[in-house]
């Protein structure tokens, strides 16, 4: 009984990713008013922002692993990188999948701000801030 329950659970969190980039981009409020916090958290973030929010965390994974960051610089840019995800979540709460440019510039710039702090830990140029 056991066994079903933990693929079809494994398979539900594999695929709600995929359904939730699945959505079109503009069109539609989708009700927004009627989501509740659990629709949110399923939220998975702006298409055009997920390659370079994996890419900062690979980067992260790596300086971890190769010593050019320590645990403490890591903690840091992942609560920076949860800052702009969280900052997604209350721009898709009010605009859904229709994003403002001057909102997406927003973001963009705090990721590229990530980004360049991590680039400059691996440089050694210092502060990762």
């Amino acid at each position: 009984m056991l066994k079903p329950l933990l693929a079809a659970a494994s398979l539900a969190a594999v695929a709600l990713p995929f359904a939730a980039s699945a959505q079109p981009w503009g069109g539609g409020d989708y009700n927004r008013a009627a989501w509740d916090y659990g629709h949110y958290r399923a939220f998975a973030g702006y298409p055009q922002f997920r390659d370079e929010k994996a890419h900062i965390r690979a980067e992260i994974r790596e300086g971890v692993e190769e010593g050019w960051l320590d645990d403490d610089q890591a903690a840091d840019l992942y609560r920076r990188i949860q800052w702009v995800q969280r900052r997604e979540m209350r721009e898709f709460a009010e605009h859904g999948w229709s994003l403002p440019d001057w909102d997406q510039q927003q973001i963009k710039a705090s990721l590229d701000q990530v980004d360049r702090s991590v680039d400059q830990a691996r440089d050694g140029g210092g502060d990762e801030r």
